[in-house]
């Protein structure tokens, strides 16, 4: 997954604010992908998320931005290939602090200040 689009996941579906320290939002999200599926509610995911409605929140925000799905528990959710992408994305070390910084940079607001962002469908002038 490119910059512009995780910035767009951030921003435009997760909703994230620009203030503060929103890298640390990339950086949770990936600690939450990595450790999922937990099948039980304890371990890492219970260390991110310690208490049950934070993690029910957060777990249901993933699952709306089409991150994560489950069966019968939130609690054993697994990743959608989308989530696969993502976590693959943040996960490089190295690249992690560059990547979040281009994601939290980007200031196209809309798709007539980047097409790059917001791609014209096909066929459509």
């Amino acid at each position: 997954m490119k910059a512009h689009e995780l910035h767009h996941l951030f921003f435009d579906e997760l909703k994230i604010c620009g203030c503060g320290v929103p890298e640390s939002v990339g950086m949770l999200i990936r600690d939450i992908l990595a450790a999922l599926p937990p099948w039980e509610y304890e371990g890492e995911l219970k260390k991110l998320l310690p208490t049950d409605g934070l993690c029910y929140l957060v777990l249901g925000i993933l699952t709306d931005a089409e991150l994560i799905e489950h069966g019968g528990n939130i609690i054993g959710s697994w990743l959608t290939p989308r989530g696969e992408d993502v976590l693959e994305s943040l996960r490089n070390e190295s690249a992690v602090n560059e990547r979040l910084d281009s994601i939290f940079r980007c200031d196209h607001q809309s798709p007539e200040d980047c097409e790059t962002c917001y791609p014209k469908e096909v066929g459509q002038q």
